[in-house]
Parts: C-alpha cells; structure tokens; sequence
C-alpha cells in the first residue's frame, strides 16, 4: 500500500516538471510577443505625408498622447526595472491626456504584467495583475478589435489566472484581427 502511493508520487513528478517547462515556455512565449510587437508593426504616415514610428489609434489621439504611447512601448522595451516604471509612467500620462486612448491602456496593461511575471522587478505579482487586467480590459472596452489588448489579456490569464483556454481564445483573437501580430 505504502509502495503504490509512492510510485503514484514518483509518475506524478515527471509530469509536473514538464507542465512547469511548458507552462514557463509559454509564458516567455507570450511575454516577448507582447514586449515586442507594438514597436515593430507601427507605420503611419504624419501630418506631412513622412512615414513616422508612429500607430495612430482608431480614435484621434493628440500628437502628445502618440508621442507619450512610444515612449512607453520604447521604455517597455528595455529589460529594466526602471524601463517598466518609465513605461507605466508613460502610459499613465498619454491616458490622463486622452482616457480614450486604447492603445495606451493595452500599453499600461503590459506595463503592469512585466512587473507582475518579475523577471525585472521584485513585487507581489496578484496587484500587478490585477492592474493588468483592469487596464486591459479598459483597451478592450474602448476598442475590442485591439490586438495588442487581447494579447495582454492572455498574459494575465495565462499567468494569473492559470486559464490556458482563456488565454488561447484570446491570442487567437488577437491574431484574428491583426493577422501578423505573433510574427512582428
């Protein structure tokens, strides 16, 4: 009897392990697609017809509140404390600007998830996703065709909430709606 429930113990840690890898994998999967898209897939042309690093939202945002957005997808980009807290605050700013600003709040969203998963930041992660989810499901609110804020949704319901299906519907959906977001 002793025996059979050690090697019920024994075959059950092989398949935590693997689960673990997996989930860990997946998560940084999904973690660097977030961090990396928004930057690499925003062309837009400016006022003078020049292309711009710009993504103009499906609203008009003020040239402040664009300008603040990448300084916050350039700041979440640097795989720093100080570049999260330097993208948050950014983000911050383009949605006290313009509280309409979906792409801000995804932006914000993310902001909160890197702190949160803390490969950078040493914090308790529930608050930090908690924030994320609120944020992102503001982005989704305002704008539920925003790839970016599904995306963000997935990380909290992939690291969060645990929620594999949740977060798999909701990456499709972000690709659904921008074909190319998983491979910018």
């Amino acid at each position: 009897s002793t025996r059979s429930v050690t090697r019920t113990k024994d075959r059950r840690l092989p398949v935590l392990l693997a689960s673990v890898a997996v989930l860990t994998v997946a998560g940084a999967v999904i973690f660097g697609v977030i961090r990396a898209k928004p930057l690499a897939h925003s062309v837009t042309a400016s006022s003078s017809g020049a292309t711009t690093g710009r993504r103009l939202p499906k609203h008009s945002a003020s040239p402040a509140s664009l300008d603040l957005y990448e300084k916050g997808r350039t700041s979440l980009g640097t795989p720093s404390a100080e570049g999260i807290t330097k993208a948050a605050a950014f983000f911050q700013a383009a949605i006290d600007r313009d509280s309409l600003y979906a792409e801000a709040w995804a932006g914000l969203a993310d902001s909160h998830s890197s702190r949160g998963v803390g490969n950078y930041t040493s914090v308790p992660p529930r608050a930090e996703f908690q924030r994320a989810r609120i944020a992102a499901t503001r982005a989704l609110a305002l704008d539920s065709t925003l790839s970016e804020a599904h995306a963000s949704l997935a990380l909290v319901q992939m690291m969060y909430d645990y929620d594999w299906k949740g977060a798999g519907e909701s990456l499709d959906r972000a690709q659904s709606y921008d074909p190319g977001y998983e491979t910018t």
